[in-house]
């Protein structure tokens, strides 16, 4: 039989997970129901470019931007309707990351053994949080916020 702490921790957990959902200002948008923009979410912070070192990786770190050019010049997007998503917080990240996790990408050599570019671990962190991660938590955001415009406008995109 299980001892009532522990079957109480899951039960916390989950409830620390969903006052971390309910929480987040991911879901928190300028565009009211009725607004006239497309339900496209980008942010030119999507983009990871630092000194060409993006380019020792084979996926091409800007082809966000690319995407949203090609829709813009093909006539199938205009920029003002576009909407920029907020930064993924810490709080937000914990609802499916562990704290350990996250801790771990304090480390330059961690993060460079996740991206599989050698060459980050030589850069100090505080470098690797603006160029590397501060996009791909911009990219989160964007992720959560087109989920959010899909339930609500029945589609989005997140180019990113």
């Amino acid at each position: 039989m299980a001892s009532a702490s522990g079957s109480g921790a899951p039960a916390a957990a989950e409830a620390l997970r969903r006052r971390r959902i309910l929480s987040s200002r991911l879901y928190l948008d300028d565009v009211p129901s009725s607004s006239s923009k497309a339900p496209v979410v980008y942010s030119p912070a999507y983009g990871i470019s630092f000194n060409g070192m993006e380019k020792q990786h084979p996926f091409d770190s800007s082809k966000w931007g690319h995407v949203r050019s090609f829709l813009e010049d093909a006539g199938l997007l205009q920029s003002d309707r576009i909407v920029e998503p907020l930064e993924a917080s810490e709080e937000d990240l914990l609802v499916v990351h562990s704290e350990s996790y996250l801790n771990s990408l304090k480390s330059s050599e961690k993060v460079a053994r996740i991206v599989e570019v050698p060459a980050v671990a030589l850069l100090p962190n505080l470098l690797v949080q603006q160029k590397l991660l501060y996009p791909f938590r911009k990219q989160v955001g964007g992720s959560v916020l087109s989920a959010k415009l899909a339930l609500e406008k029945g589609w989005a995109i997140n180019i990113g």
